[in-house]
């Protein structure tokens, strides 16, 4: 009997996914409309410093979404598989 997946696991996978396409997008959108409508050249630094800053936290924040998700399915693995030594 295989083990079916857990719910909550894909839930956890598919809000990272969705949160890193979404973060990526932003962060590139958003400095080139920034840098598009200053002409200060002491803007630019500013922006693309504050990109790269959310750029790390946001791929940080996935990547815990991601690892969590797979925490959960490696427990309810380990779950299962006592379940089904036990009967």
């Amino acid at each position: 009997m295989k083990k079916p997946v857990n719910r909550f696991a894909v839930v956890l996978w598919v809000l990272a996914g969705f949160l890193l396409v979404a973060d990526l997008l932003s962060y590139v959108l958003v400095p080139m409309l920034t840098l598009a409508t200053t002409n200060d050249p002491h803007m630019r630094l500013p922006v693309i410093e504050a990109s790269w800053m959310s750029i790390s936290a946001s791929l940080s924040s996935c990547a815990m979404l991601a690892a969590f998700g797979y925490i959960i399915e490696l427990i309810d693995q380990i779950r299962f598989n006592k379940k089904n030594f036990e009967e």
